[in-house]
Order: C-alpha cells, then sequence, then structure tokens
C-alpha cells in the first residue's frame, strides 16, 4: 500500500495532468513536507515541473521555481553522499 507522501505525489500528477496547476502545487508540496530527505527529490522534481507550467502563464513563477530547483539539488547532494557514506562502511559479513 503507498504511503501518505506517494498519495499526495499521485494525487498531484492527476492534477497536473488536468492541467490543476495550483492543486497539484499544493500536493506535490504537501508530499514533500511529509517525506524523508531521500524521497524528496521525485516529489522537487514535480513540483518544478508544475512551477514551469505555471511559469509559462505567469512570469513571477520563475523565481520561485529557481528556490524550488536550489531546494532539489541539496536534496540531491544529501542522498548522494549517504550513498557515499555507506559504500564507504566496512561490510559486516565476513567470507
Amino acid at each position: 500500500m503507498p504511503q501518505t507522501n506517494q498519495l499526495f505525489h499521485m494525487r498531484g500528477q492527476c492534477y497536473f495532468k488536468l492541467k490543476q496547476y495550483e492543486m497539484a502545487e499544493k500536493d506535490f508540496q504537501e508530499a514533500i513536507l511529509i517525506s524523508d530527505d531521500k524521497n524528496k527529490i521525485i516529489f522537487y522534481n514535480s513540483l518544478g515541473k508544475c512551477k514551469m507550467a505555471m511559469a509559462q502563464k505567469d512570469p513571477s513563477f520563475v523565481s520561485f521555481f529557481l528556490f524550488s530547483f536550489n531546494k532539489l539539488l541539496n536534496a540531491s547532494k544529501k542522498c548522494w553522499n549517504s550513498a557515499i557514506e555507506q559504500m564507504d562502511k566496512p561490510s559486516s559479513t565476513s567470507v
């Protein structure tokens, strides 16, 4: 069964396809809010796409899009660093 953050994301995707961008934006933001760092990347990506669609109608959204993009980069960096740390840890299994 999908987790709550995934349900908000899926509903946001439905709103996005229906071009109800404000509703999609709210759901993507809620998914981001209730997710841990490793899961936020996909939700920030969807929010960014939504903001781009909104910016085509209203250029004032461009500044927020850049803010969201910076958040995505930070989340990606955290995930990358976490993955590297996991790879650097010695394995607990012995041969």
